[in-house]
This record gives structure tokens, C-alpha cells and sequence, in this order.
């Protein structure tokens, strides 16, 4: 696979007079001499590769465009959207064939809603086994929430997952503090997606990238939120989506790839700051002489004890809601 003025092609190896595959022990044999950035043509060191072409994005477009990649190797390589979507077509060629001999079973995460969908898909001319990479997931608190991390879990993340956090990171939101000079935004948070990550300083202090406000923002991880998003924050996201050009609307099957990356991590500190907030409730009722209220933080504390109601939580993956286009 290689490029020519932006246009991508392939062929097999013998056509090119190639006996061996494009990769052999992991490393490419392709040929990289060309590093300018392909968005804007600047020579400048790469900062963001794809794995299977010659595409390249220096420091500046890297934060603009790095959603436009899905992450491979740490935070340097991945693949961009065009050889994606050659990747999903073989998949989704694959799928067709099992599908052919399996007839109308369904994948165990099919929900109602996509039973509802596949069955629309005939007035909108979709294969029933593409419609997950062609329908946008809905930018709802329900969906947000899925994929949303606060300061303390990036933190453990951090800490406890040193080889893989930044992947777990990167395609999340966080939430940060709206820009004081951004006067056209009436809430004092707004919701962001983690494009990026880089580290700064003698220290190497970590700082995520993101979009705010149309603009590239290095945010340190000490300033995260680490409290919940409001349905306000939601609706400015959405819009914030609909009016920027560099901000792309995630598909069904990005937001569940992700939701699945991080459900369990999730799940595990929710529940730690649930017994902690529980516990804090069981202390004041206590202490007001509040019985009913008492008896009911106690049972709830309790039952999330068990170890059968956290494996159930950590084995109920919510379905992600399809945007309905108007």
C-alpha cells in the first residue's frame, strides 16, 4: 500500500516485485523518505504516522487531525481513516460470508435499538452488517457517560496501567474548565475529546490535547474535573460537534470499541467512590438519628458489597444509542 498525491493505492507484492509481505518482524518495508505533513506540507519531525501508508502529521495538525487516526502503537502510530476504512470493508466482507452460512443469528451485543435499525435499513439501501461503521453514536449524557473519565481514574490509569493508559485515554472525554476570555459559552465546563497526549518540562508533566473553543489546548491532568458532566455541558458538545469543521462525530462502532476498552475500569471506580459516598451517608443518618434513611444507605452499601452484584455491573455493558439523523 503507498500513496501518490493523496491517492491511495494497493497491490499484491509480486505486482510490484515483491516476495515478501509488506511487514516482517513488525517493521515495515516501506519507504518513509517523504516526511512532510500531508495536511499542510511543512517539513517538520513526525509527530503521527499511519502504520499502513505514508500519511504524516507534524506537531501543529496533530492535535487538529489526530482524530481523523485510530491509535495502533502507543501514541505515535496508528491508522488514518482511509486505510480504516479498507480494513472495515474486509471485515465487513467477512462478515457477510458468516453471516451467509450462520443465517439470522445475531452478535449477543445486539440490542432493541438495533434490531430497530437493521429493520429500517431496508429503505436506507445499508447492508445490515456495515450499519454500525455508517450511523454516528449520539453525543447524549447516556452515551458520554460510557466513555467519560474523571481526574481521579486518569490518575490511577496512570499509575496502575503504565503500558497501556495512554491508549485507554486517548478517544475519551474529559472535562475541563471553559477558557475565562470565551465569552460566548455560559457554563464553567465543557466536555472535550482526549485527541492527544504529550509530556512537557523537565518533569515531564503529562498534558492532554484537546479541541476547546476551535483551538488546540494542552490541559494537564491535575486540572481535570473530577465530578460529573450536566446535560448542559451535552448540549454544548453537540453543538460545539455540529459547527466545527475539526471535530468529527464518533460512529456507533468507534464508541463501542472504546466503551469496552474502558467499561471495566469504569465500573471498578465508580463502585470504589460509591461505598466511600454511601458510607459518608451512613455516617450522617446515624448521626441525625435518621433510622429510615439509615436502614436504606446500609442495605444499598451492603448489597454493593457483594461480590455477585459488582460481577453483574461489571458484566453489564450498556448498548450505545444511535444519533437519529433528521
Amino acid at each position: 500500500m503507498f500513496d501518490y498525491q493523496s491517492h491511495l493505492k494497493v497491490k499484491h507484492p509480486g505486482c510490484v516485485g515483491k516476495k515478501r509481505p509488506f511487514t516482517e518482524d513488525g517493521k515495515l518495508l516501506m519507504n518513509r523518505s517523504r516526511q512532510s505533513c500531508s495536511v499542510c506540507g511543512t517539513r517538520t519531525p513526525v509527530k503521527l504516522s499511519c502504520f499502513c501508508c505514508a500519511k504524516v502529521l507534524c506537531g501543529n495538525c496533530r492535535v487538529s487531525s489526530a482524530s481523523e487516526f485510530a491509535m495502533v502503537i502507543g501514541n505515535k502510530r496508528g491508522i488514518c481513516k482511509s486505510c480504516l476504512d479498507l480494513v472495515l470493508l474486509e471485515d465487513q466482507e467477512s462478515s457477510s460470508e458468516y453471516e451467509s452460512e450462520s443465517g439470522d443469528n445475531l452478535e449477543e451485543i445486539t440490542s432493541e435499538d438495533e434490531e430497530r435499525m437493521s429493520s429500517s435499513e431496508a429503505h436506507t439501501g445499508l447492508p445490515s452488517n456495515n450499519w454500525k461503521q455508517s450511523y454516528f453514536a449520539s453525543l447524549v449524557a447516556d452515551n458520554i457517560k460510557l466513555v467519560y473519565l474523571k481526574k481521579s481514574l486518569v490518575e490511577e490509569l496512570m499509575k496502575e496501567q503504565p503500558d497501556c493508559w495512554e491508549r485507554k485515554v486517548v478517544g475519551s472525554f474529559v472535562r475541563i474548565k471553559t477558557d475565562s476570555g470565551d465569552y460566548s459559552k455560559t457554563n464553567f465546563h465543557q466536555l472535550v475529546e482526549v485527541q492527544g497526549i504529550i509530556r512537557k518540562g523537565s518533569n515531564s508533566e503529562v498534558f492532554l490535547q484537546v479541541l476547546s473553543n476551535y483551538v488546540p489546548r494542552d490541559i494537564p491532568v491535575s486540572q481535570l474535573s473530577d465530578c460529573n458532566f450536566t446535560e448542559e455541558e451535552c448540549e454544548d458538545l453537540r453543538k460545539e460537534v455540529a459547527n466545527c469543521h475539526l471535530l468529527r462525530r464518533p460512529t456507533v462502532f468507534e464508541f463501542e470499541h472504546k466503551e469496552r476498552e474502558l467499561h471495566e475500569d469504569i465500573t471498578k471506580h465508580w463502585i470504589r467512590r460509591e461505598l466511600m459516598r454511601l458510607q459518608n451517608c451512613v455516617d450522617w443518618a446515624n448521626e441525625k438519628g435518621r433510622r429510615a434513611e439509615l436502614d436504606e444507605y446500609l442495605d444499598q452499601r451492603e448489597l454493593l458489597k457483594q461480590a455477585c452484584e459488582q460481577e453483574r455491573l461489571l458484566k453489564q455493558v450498556p448498548h450505545v444509542i444511535v444519533e437519529v439523523m433528521s
